[in-house]
C-alpha cells in the first residue's frame, strides 16, 4: 500500500510540475440559463346583465381582492351592466438570466520566457482531434451515458448523453453551428457535449492558456463545450444561442491571446477600447468589486459574438422582431446587458473581422435610434404612451422595424415588470396599444412609478439589431411623465 501511494504521489507531482512549467491557467465560462418574471397587464371587460364582481373574478380566474383593487370605484358597490372594468392578468415571461459566478482555477505558475519549450496541456474532458481516435470513454456526461455522436468536417465531436438527442439531431445542430463565423480557432475545440445534467447555467466551456510573464500566449486545444438540460432543450432552436455564446468565448479568447497577448478582463485589449465601455462598471482585472455575471467582460464579449457572428438560428433567437407579438418581452433574456451601448453601434464587427482574418463582408452599420419625446393618451380609461424617436432607416437600410419597451428594472439581479409596443415599419414613433378582442379589450400594463423606455430597431434584410439608450421617467402622474436621471444601480 505504501508503494502504491508513493507512485501516485510522484505521478501527481510530475503533472503539477508540467502544468507549472507551461504557465497553465484554467478558466470556466458559463452561459446562464434563463429565468422568468411576471408581467402584469389588463383586460378591459364590459359588464353584462347578471354579472357580479365575484362572477367576473371566477370567469377570468382572478382573485376577488385583486379585481376590487383594480377597480376601487366598485369595491364596495355593485357593478352595473354597460360599464367597463379592468381585469388584472399576469403571465410569466423570459426576462433575464440567473447569475452564477464562474469557477476559476489558477494553479501556481512559474513564468517562462522560453515559449518554444512550452508543451500543450489538455484541460478537463478532453479528447482527440483525430476522429479515428475518438473514444466515448473520454466523454464526461455528468449524467447519463453516451447515446450518440457525430464527428463534423472540422473533426469536432458532437456527443449526446441523452436519448432525446439522436445522431440526426446532432447533425442538424452542427449544420446550424457551421453558420457561425469560424476560423482557425476551431482547431482548439474538441467536443460539444449535450447532457441532461441541470446546473444553473445553460452551458459552459473551460479555457486553458499558456502564459508568458503573466500574459496569455496561446489557447490550449482540446476544449469542450457542455450544453446542459438537453433532455428538455431537445431542438436546435433551444441550443443554438447557447452554443454560439460558448463558442464566442473560445473565438474571442483565442484571438486575443494569439494577436494581442491579452485576456478578456484586461482593459487594455483592443476589444475593450472599441466597445466604448469606459463609463460603465465592467469588471476588469484591476477592479476591486464583487463579481457579477452581468458586468463580466468575457460574458459581454461572448454575447457580442453571438449577436454579430452567431449561427442563423442563434441570431434568429436575438432578432426575431418580425415574429414577436405585443407584450412578448422575452428578447431581454437573450441579450443580457442592455445598459451598455448596442454592439451594432460600435466598431466591434470590424475589429473581430480584422483580428481573426475573417473572409466575410460587413454590412453598413445600423445606428441606434434616439428617443426624442413621450406623449400620453387615453384609451378605455387607461393612459398609454406614444414614443417619438429619430428613425434610422435610410438608403443603406430601406426597411427597419421598430418597437419600444418600458421596464422598471434597477439592478442586474432584480425582478422587474415590463411590456412592449406592437412593431411598426419605417416610422418615427411607436405606441403602446389596446387590443380589441371583441368581448373585451386587452391593454398592456403601464408603469406606475419610475421606469425606463427604450426603442429597438431591426433590419430584416441585413439581420442587424440595435437599441437606443434608456430614458427614465417618473410616471407617478401618468398624464405628465417627468424625465429623471438613470435609476439603474451599477
Amino acid at each position: 500500500m505504501f508503494k502504491i501511494s508513493t507512485k501516485l504521489f510522484l505521478v501527481f507531482t510530475l503533472i503539477f510540475s508540467l502544468l507549472s512549467f507551461s504557465g497553465f491557467e484554467e478558466r470556466t465560462y458559463a452561459k446562464t440559463s434563463s429565468s422568468y418574471s411576471t408581467v402584469n397587464y389588463y383586460v378591459m371587460y364590459k359588464v353584462k346583465h347578471g354579472d357580479t364582481l365575484s362572477k367576473i373574478a371566477k370567469k377570468f380566474k382572478v382573485s376577488l381582492t385583486a379585481l376590487k383593487k383594480s377597480n376601487p370605484k366598485y369595491a364596495k358597490k355593485k357593478v352595473r351592466a354597460g360599464v367597463t372594468i379592468k381585469i388584472p392578468k399576469q403571465k410569466k415571461v423570459l426576462v433575464k438570466p440567473t447569475k452564477k459566478e464562474p469557477e476559476k482555477k489558477q494553479p501556481t505558475k512559474k513564468p517562462s520566457n522560453k515559449t518554444s519549450e512550452k508543451k500543450p496541456v489538455s484541460g478537463p474532458s478532453s479528447t482527440f482531434k483525430n476522429p479515428s481516435k475518438f473514444n466515448v470513454n473520454n466523454v464526461v456526461c455528468f449524467k447519463g451515458k453516451v447515446e450518440a455522436y457525430y464527428i463534423n468536417k472540422q473533426n469536432v465531436a458532437f456527443v449526446s448523453c441523452t436519448p432525446t438527442w439522436t445522431k440526426s439531431k446532432l447533425m442538424a445542430l452542427d449544420a446550424d453551428f457551421q453558420g457561425n463565423a469560424i476560423g482557425e480557432e476551431i482547431t482548439a475545440l474538441s467536443m460539444v457535449v449535450l447532457t441532461s445534467y441541470s446546473p444553473s447555467q445553460a452551458g459552459d466551456i473551460t479555457l486553458s492558456f499558456e502564459e508568458e510573464k503573466g500574459r496569455p500566449t496561446k489557447l490550449i486545444g482540446n476544449r469542450v463545450i457542455n450544453l446542459y438540460n438537453a433532455d428538455v432543450n431537445d431542438q436546435v432552436v433551444n441550443m443554438a444561442f447557447t452554443l454560439s455564446h460558448e463558442y464566442g468565448h473560445l473565438f474571442t479568447t483565442y484571438w486575443l491571446a494569439k494577436k494581442e497577448r491579452r485576456y478578456a478582463e484586461d482593459r487594455t485589449n483592443g476589444w475593450a477600447k472599441a466597445r466604448m465601455l469606459s463609463a460603465y462598471p465592467v469588471l476588469w482585472s484591476d477592479v476591486k468589486r464583487s463579481w457579477t455575471h452581468y458586468w463580466d467582460p468575457s460574458e459581454i464579449m461572448a454575447d457580442d459574438y453571438a449577436h454579430l457572428f452567431g449561427s442563423p438560428v442563434a441570431r434568429k433567437n436575438i432578432q426575431y422582431v418580425d415574429q414577436m407579438k405585443p407584450f412578448d418581452v422575452s428578447l431581454s433574456g437573450v441579450i443580457e446587458n442592455q445598459q451598455i451601448p448596442s454592439v451594432e453601434s460600435t466598431k466591434i464587427r470590424e475589429y473581430w473581422t480584422k483580428l481573426a482574418g475573417l473572409k466575410i463582408s460587413n454590412p453598413t452599420p445600423l445606428k441606434a435610434p434616439e428617443i426624442t419625446g413621450i406623449t400620453p393618451f387615453t384609451v378605455y380609461g387607461i393612459t398609454l404612451y406614444k414614443i417619438q424617436f429619430t428613425p434610422v432607416h435610410n438608403s443603406n437600410h430601406p426597411t427597419v422595424q421598430y418597437f419600444a419597451k418600458w421596464s422598471d428594472q434597477t439592478e442586474p439581479d432584480a425582478a422587474y415588470s415590463s411590456s412592449q409596443t406592437p412593431i411598426v415599419k419605417n416610422q418615427s414613433s411607436v405606441s403602446f396599444e389596446a387590443k380589441d378582442e371583441g368581448e373585451y379589450v386587452v391593454t398592456p400594463a403601464m408603469p406606475e412609478g419610475k421606469a425606463a423606455i427604450r426603442v429597438y430597431a431591426y433590419d430584416p434584410n441585413t439581420k442587424q439589431f440595435t437599441y437606443s439608450e434608456a430614458k427614465w421617467f417618473d410616471f407617478s402622474n401618468p398624464n405628465k411623465p417627468v424625465a429623471i436621471k438613470n435609476q439603474f444601480k451599477y
